[in-house]
C-alpha cells in the first residue's frame, strides 16, 4: 500500500500526466483505466457493495493495484520525467493571501 496520502496523490497526478502523453502505448493508456473503471462501475464485484465498508474497500484496492500496474508498465524514463515535473510543481506553493495590519477596538 502507499506510504502516505501524499504519495498516493503524487501517483494519481503522475498517472494523469502519463495518460495524456502520446509516447505511451495506446493499449496501455486506455486499456488499464478502462478495465479498472469497468470493475468499479459494473455490479460484479469480489465483495458486494451491499456490505458496508468492505464493498468499497475492494474497489479502492482494484484502483490502487491498477494504478501501480499502470505506473510499472509505462516506460521508466517517461515515468521519471513526469515524476520530476509533478514533484517540481508540488514544491512550488503559492503564497497565501494575507494582509498584515493592526486593529483597534472602538466602543
Amino acid at each position: 500500500m502507499p506510504g502516505s496520502l501524499f504519495e498516493m496523490i503524487e501517483n494519481l497526478r503522475l498517472a494523469w500526466y502519463l495518460l495524456r502523453d502520446s509516447r505511451i502505448n495506446l493499449l496501455l493508456r486506455y486499456g488499464i483505466p478502462t478495465l479498472v473503471g469497468a470493475y468499479v462501475l459494473l455490479p460484479i464485484d469480489f465483495i458486494p457493495d451491499l456490505i458496508p465498508g468492505l464493498g468499497q474497500l475492494d474497489d479502492l484496492a482494484v484502483i490502487w493495484f491498477g494504478l501501480q500496474y499502470f505506473l510499472s508498465t509505462c516506460p521508466p524514463d517517461i515515468v521519471e520525467e513526469h515524476r520530476a515535473t509533478v514533484r517540481r510543481q508540488a514544491a512550488v506553493r503559492p503564497e497565501p493571501d494575507v494582509v498584515d495590519g493592526s486593529y483597534e477596538v472602538v466602543d
